[in-house]
């Protein structure tokens, strides 16, 4: 499953920064643990609970998806920016909050009609060409698949996209040790607030 280049660009690039003073009374300690989707995307509950869909959405009606649960979230706080169908309800968001590993606990939703498009980051993907075979890379995109918090994988400009729901760096980096760097790139649909 391929992501809208836009979007892919900017989960994979990331936002940037901006380096909060130490000092500043208005940054808490909880504040550094905050994470968002930076981008609108869809919160689906078919019955058994919300979902932050960060993968693909099949475009079904009602839609489908899968991804980390929403704890707390509660539809009549966001009417008139999600439909339903035959109990199924949906509607695309920014999602801030904390994420336990499993679950998303949000501390602020933006419908996406209301939400400010961050600015596209620079470009800051490796250069095409990591001299790795297709096949190759093929192989290492297929043993990419048990990551946890795996959403989708691709092979595009000689090297692997892997997108995961989120990585602090950690993920990237033990990835450039065994492959070399710029074999695999890791998007985060989950980014610091930033």
């Amino acid at each position: 499953m391929r992501l809208r280049p836009a979007v892919a660009a900017g989960l994979l690039a990331g936002l940037a920064a901006c380096g909060a003073e130490q000092d500043d009374p208005s940054v808490g300690a909880d504040d550094a643990d905050l994470l968002t989707t930076a981008y609108p995307v869809t919160v689906l509950d078919d019955g058994d609970g919300a979902e932050l869909c960060l993968g693909g959405v099949a475009e079904s009606l009602p839609p489908q998806c899968s991804g980390p649960g929403v704890v707390g979230w509660d539809w009549t706080d966001h009417a008139g920016a999600f439909e339903d169908v035959r109990g199924t309800r949906w509607g695309d968001f920014v999602v801030t909050g904390s994420y336990d590993g499993e679950t998303v606990t949000p501390t602020e939703v933006v419908p996406a009609a209301d939400a400010t498009q961050p600015e596209p980051p620079e470009d800051t993907l490796p250069a095409p060409g990591t001299g790795t075979s297709e096949r190759e890379l093929r192989r290492i995109q297929r043993a990419l698949h048990d990551t946890p918090g795996f959403l989708t994988s691709g092979v595009s400009d000689q090297r692997v996209e892997l997108g995961v729901v989120h990585d602090d760096g950690s993920l990237q980096q033990r990835l450039d040790e065994r492959y070399g760097a710029g074999v695999v790139v890791v998007w985060s649909a989950l980014q610091p607030v930033g």
